[in-house]
């Protein structure tokens, strides 16, 4: 059985490690790049995880002491903007796919949206062929309001992302 938390300042190698691997291993459902994320090191995410705030959270999924999954979630800012949140850098294992800990993390995240007032709606972006992604989405109530052609270019090809919605 997987616990979720939020991510602490002390879990900064472990999310760096997990997100290089996603990064490696799917690229498709990232907009960040495994190579540029190396070069950036795990400094970078000890500031990410300092600088968490109840509008800007990650939360992972533990098997034991190993992350098997991760999710983050942030408010927009701006006052014409700040009744959004987003769905970023969702990932789990492939060894732990299929158990529903990425349903619990999705869970989570809304529900964590949900506690900050003001927020009515969650957005997030899936790699257009990513079915098994854009059906759990479906699943918990987001809806498909767009899809971006050629959003990524990995290795000189374009990958087209639907742009989903989650009206609370």
């Amino acid at each position: 059985m997987t616990e979720i938390r939020r991510l602490k300042e002390s879990d900064s190698t472990l999310f760096f490690q997990l997100r290089l691997e996603g990064l490696r291993l799917v690229p498709t459902a990232f907009g960040g790049d495994y190579i540029d994320e190396l070069k950036k090191g795990s400094a970078f995410f000890d500031a990410i995880l300092e600088a968490q705030n109840p509008d800007n959270v990650i939360y992972a999924a533990f098997d034991g002491l190993e992350m098997v999954g991760c999710i983050g979630i942030f408010r927009q800012t701006g006052t014409k903007y700040k009744h959004k949140s987003m769905i970023w850098g969702m990932y789990i294992k492939k060894s732990y796919q299929g158990q529903g800990i990425g349903k619990d993390l999705l869970v989570q995240a809304i529900q964590h949206a949900r506690s900050l007032p003001g927020v009515v709606n969650i957005h997030l972006s899936a790699e257009s062929t990513n079915v098994p992604a854009t059906a759990l989405y479906k699943k918990l109530g987001f809806i498909n309001w767009g899809t971006e052609p050629q959003a990524l270019l990995i290795n000189g090809k374009y990958y087209d992302e639907d742009q989903m919605v989650l009206v609370l």
